[in-house]
């Protein structure tokens, strides 16, 4: 008879650790990108339109004002130590998790320097492209946005299960910015984009290198 102190909770291959991972759809992520480029140019005409409708929603439904909680690097340590306590035979996925966040949010940053949108809060016209390192507080890509979107796909790679979930708390996250005043739609839009395909990208790299990623992480703590 096995005793609790003898059962063992088999550790997940790095290779295994994301069970509906997909390759990069080419034409999928052009058509992204095509309509991010038209909610650009009708950004002027989007904002002043879902700013009230948003705020007038989130009147009604007070809870909502808490979903930019979620775009935030401190959910991503809170999810990531979630996954740890509940999944542990998927501890292999919480190193991941984390990278998967600051590649994306990295990138984020990295176009927000270069770009240098205003943020609609700070200027009525749609499109002020201000140039490289010349924007106080750049507004493209949403970085709420684009931290949301990272933690709700990075673990919903590990754990399709709560993909409803966290996917609803990370659009949630984008609107509210809208209705904060602080993003146009473009600005959001860019963000999930970023969210989706850079800790997609970190996936398939960490899974190439699951062997790598497999003696390094082992032991009692992972679980093997």
């Amino acid at each position: 008879m096995t005793t609790p102190s003898e059962t063992q909770v088999t550790a997940v291959s790095s290779r295994d650790l994301f069970p509906r991972l997909k390759p990069i759809s080419p034409v999928l992520l052009v058509l992204h990108l095509v309509i991010f480029g038209v909610l650009l140019l009708l950004d002027s005409v989007t904002f002043p339109v879902l700013n009230p409708a948003l705020e007038w929603v989130r009147k009604k439904v007070i809870f909502l004002t808490y979903f930019r909680e979620f775009g935030h690097f401190y959910t991503t340590a809170a999810g990531a130590a979630l996954v740890w306590c509940v999944f542990p035979d998927r501890r292999r996925a919480v190193p991941y998790i984390v990278a998967a966040v600051l590649f994306a949010g990295g990138m984020m940053e990295l176009t927000k320097a270069l770009v240098g949108r205003v943020r609609p809060n700070e200027s009525k016209a749609a499109l002020i492209i201000k140039g490289p390192f010349q924007a106080e507080s750049p507004s493209l890509p949403s970085g709420h946005a684009t931290v949301a979107m990272a933690n709700a796909h990075a673990i919903g790679l590990v754990i399709p299960a709560a993909r409803p979930v966290l996917y609803t708390l990370a659009i949630g996250t984008g609107l509210h910015r809208i209705e904060h005043g602080r993003h146009f739609l473009a600005d959001v839009y860019l963000g999930f984009i970023y969210g989706i395909i850079f800790p997609q990208l970190m996936a398939f790299w960490w899974r190439r290198n699951a062997g790598f990623w497999d003696r390094r992480l082992k032991g009692r703590m992972f679980r093997t």
